[in-house]
């Protein structure tokens, strides 16, 4: 799946010459006047539950087009309820599995509950790809309550909880999202830390928490990020 492979390689390039395409004009009537590659896959192949229980195509709402337009490779959200950040990053991150080898995504939950609601999205994701995206490398060998393993990709999506201490452990992680983080269990900070000391110079953290919920706590991580070395480089550009 070359052609596949290459869009992964230009996933922040926002062509021109698909301008009269039906996804690049929906998504210009949403106000997105040019979208990159990353996000006419998304809305092209990705499928979602709207509040009615239908299954539509994932077209970003205003919050997710402000994170897409804003988005680096250190990233906090606070934010209100219902917004669909976790849906948007899920879907982010997912294009990049299944587009560039090598990769591995994480998202954390806070409990199971939780996880089990990502992970729906996500699997949701994978059985409504078209028919030509579910072929060959986009073959998954395993799929299971936490975990998508694509071989010939050497790619992986997981879908972890914070109550469990070796999340991140001894992986490389390219792309992680922490989810609710203020809500963590009390040893969450170590757990943090160990996910964090996962992703390399490069790789794409996202941590996002809700305006409501213990925002002392969400600044006092952040203080502690933007202090871990890993995040330093990034603190200071």
């Amino acid at each position: 799946m070359d052609w596949l492979q290459y869009l992964g390689r230009h996933l922040e390039f926002r062509p021109h010459g698909l301008a009269e395409c039906k996804t690049a004009l929906a998504l210009k009537t949403m106000g997105m006047t040019s979208a990159s590659v990353r996000e006419l896959l998304i809305a092209s192949w990705l499928k979602v539950r709207n509040k009615k229980g239908r299954l539509v195509r994932l077209r970003p709402n205003r919050a997710q087009q402000a994170f897409e337009a804003r988005c680096t490779e250190r990233n906090i959200i606070l934010k209100a309820r219902q917004m669909g950040m976790t849906t948007w990053i899920a879907a982010r991150f997912f294009v990049h599995t299944i587009t560039q080898p090598g990769t591995l995504s994480v998202q954390v939950a806070h409990d199971q509950r939780s996880a089990e609601e990502i992970f729906r999205i996500v699997h949701r994701f994978l059985d409504n790809l078209p028919e030509t995206g579910r072929r060959g490398a986009l073959n998954p060998s395993r799929v299971n309550v936490r975990q998508i393993v694509f071989p010939r990709l050497d790619s992986e999506y997981r879908v972890e909880t914070a109550a469990d201490p070796n999340a991140g452990r001894g992986l490389t992680i390219q792309n992680l999202h922490c989810s609710e983080v203020a809500r963590w269990p009390r040893d969450g900070a170590e757990t943090l830390a160990s996910l964090r000391a996962a992703v390399p110079p490069g790789g794409q953290v996202v941590l996002e928490q809700k305006f409501r919920d213990g925002l002392s706590k969400v600044i006092d991580g952040t203080v502690q990020c933007l202090n871990a070395s890993i995040w330093g480089p990034a603190a200071v550009k």
